[in-house]
C-alpha cells in the first residue's frame, strides 16, 4: 500500500468520526457500569439485539465528555 492511500484512508476515517460525533452524543442511553482499560483494544461478540451498537455509544459519549 503506497502513503498516498494510508492517507486517504486516514482522511476518510477521521471524517466518519467527525460526522458520527453529533449522532452518537444524541443516542438516549441507560449509563451501565462497564469499564474500559485506556489503551484496550475490544471484540463485541453477542446476540442479535444483545446492546453492542449501545455499549459502544456509551463509550462514544464517555470519550466526547
Amino acid at each position: 500500500m503506497l502513503k498516498s492511500e494510508k492517507m486517504v484512508n486516514k482522511s476518510v476515517i477521521k471524517r466518519i468520526i467527525v460526522e458520527n460525533q453529533a449522532v452518537a452524543a444524541e443516542v438516549k442511553l441507560i449509563k451501565r457500569p462497564v469499564e474500559f482499560e485506556p489503551t484496550g483494544n475490544y471484540v463485541f461478540v453477542g446476540l442479535r439485539q444483545a446492546g453492542k451498537s449501545y455499549l459502544l455509544y456509551q463509550r462514544f459519549q464517555q470519550l466526547i465528555a
